[in-house]
């Protein structure tokens, strides 16, 4: 048996409301990623100078953002590129 034309449009503006919803989540959620590789690349540079291709291609591929704030504060924290880099790539 169909639905009803007034329950059918009631169901889709809600799930299309979800959707919007979850996409904007997803979205902010992607932004502060991408946001906390920008900075920790730009941290890097600044205190330690040229970041090595290979903890660049780790940073610029990682999605998880608890783990790119933790490299942030090691880069913050490390005496020198190397140290850091070797912190990076071997957390991965």
């Amino acid at each position: 048996m169909p639905l009803p034309q007034e329950l059918y449009e009631d169901l889709r503006k809600e799930f299309l409301a979800e959707g919007r919803t979850e996409g904007r989540a997803e979205g902010r959620a992607e932004g502060r990623t991408e946001e906390a590789r920008a900075g920790l690349i730009k941290v890097f540079t600044l205190r330690l100078g040229p970041v090595p291709e290979a903890v660049r291609r780790v940073v610029e591929g990682e999605l998880d953002l608890e783990k790119l704030e933790h490299w942030l504060e090691v880069v913050a924290r490390a005496g020198d590129a190397a140290e850091a880099g070797r912190a990076i790539l071997g957390s991965r």
